[in-house]
């Protein structure tokens, strides 16, 4: 369940044209049998899990895993993160590698299911929140990345948040991330 601030937002934009048409071709997508990551029902988790006033970081991440753990998708909603039992990919090791080397006493999980971080007010947001099967960033140019960045802007007039931004992309939004406590991409 989406937590209700973020509802408020999320529905506000749910009801602008770019979003309809979104939802309409993603819709036809799966209808036409084309995988799109992650499942429906996980494509809005990163809103799940922590509540807008709690959050203290964010991590931004590209888009969704496009790929499969023999019969698991990787994707649930989180940026970096995988499902229970899926190998942990390889930028999810790097983090874990940077988390050993710079915070003492930091136990490298043997998971990648990050879950636990965004209970404790990591909001893990990718800038593009579906994605075909195996083409990445194949729904950057349909829209999908209008919301997070709408989220990014309302979320630093509202809180004060360590920004980490993943990747070349993402450095991209930085221009979007008006600078609040600290920002690190």
């Amino acid at each position: 369940m989406i937590k209700p601030h973020w509802q408020q937002i999320i529905k506000q934009e749910q009801q602008q044209d770019y979003f309809c048409q979104l939802q309409a071709e993603i819709v036809k997508q799966r209808a036409q049998g084309i995988s799109v990551f992650p499942e429906e029902k996980h494509v809005f988790s990163a809103f799940e899990f922590t509540e807008l006033e709690a959050v203290n970081v964010v991590i931004l991440g590209q888009d969704p895993y496009h790929g499969m753990d023999h019969d698991k998708i990787q994707a649930h909603g989180l940026a970096f993160s995988v499902q229970a039992g899926v190998k942990i990919p390889p930028s999810l090791v790097n983090i874990y590698k940077e988390l050993a080397n710079d915070i003492e006493g930091f136990v490298t999980p043997n998971h990648g299911n990050l879950t636990a971080w965004a209970e404790q007010g990591v909001l893990l947001l990718n800038t593009v929140l579906t994605v075909q099967q195996g083409l990445a960033h194949s729904h950057a140019k349909l829209g999908r990345k209008r919301l997070p960045i709408k989220l990014l802007n309302k979320l630093t007039k509202i809180i004060k948040a360590a920004f980490l931004c993943y990747g070349v992309l993402t450095r991209k939004r930085k221009a979007v991330i008006l600078i609040t406590k600290s920002t690190l991409c």
